[in-house]
């Protein structure tokens, strides 16, 4: 899946933010018909570090609760070999659920661990 469909889905899925291509950004709806912008085209979650804290924010005021961390030799997925020493772990945990239910991520970056996690949290599960 390429980055700009992730950015998408976590923009929808997540976020629940709108796309306007008349105003090349996206929105958030406040009231029958009224809308304001919330985040422009260079938006990108999957990619940048600042844009993919406003998805853990956002996963907070849910009621989710996300472990970021780096992967040693020692970490679940390197020893199973689902991820690589120096890839990113990211584990979102529903709180309101007591922590039983939990979405892990590896990626190789931090930021498309945060939006690959959030979009299973969410229940959007993403094909391979």
């Amino acid at each position: 899946m390429e980055v700009y469909e992730i950015n998408r889905l976590v923009g929808e899925k997540v976020l629940q933010w709108e796309w306007r291509e008349s105003l090349d950004s996206w929105v958030s709806k406040i009231g029958e018909g009224h809308v304001y912008v919330v985040a422009d085209h260079t938006f990108s979650p999957a990619t940048k570090v600042q844009d993919a804290w406003v998805v853990v924010n956002k996963l907070n005021g849910m009621g989710f609760r996300t472990l970021i961390k780096t992967c040693g030799k020692h970490t679940k997925g390197v020893i199973e070999g689902t991820a690589q020493e120096g890839d990113w772990l990211v584990n979102t945990m529903n709180e309101n659920l007591d922590f039983k239910v939990t979405y892990p991520v590896y990626a190789k970056s931090a930021p498309l661990a945060i939006c690959l996690s959030a979009l299973k949290a969410v229940g959007c599960e993403l094909s391979a």
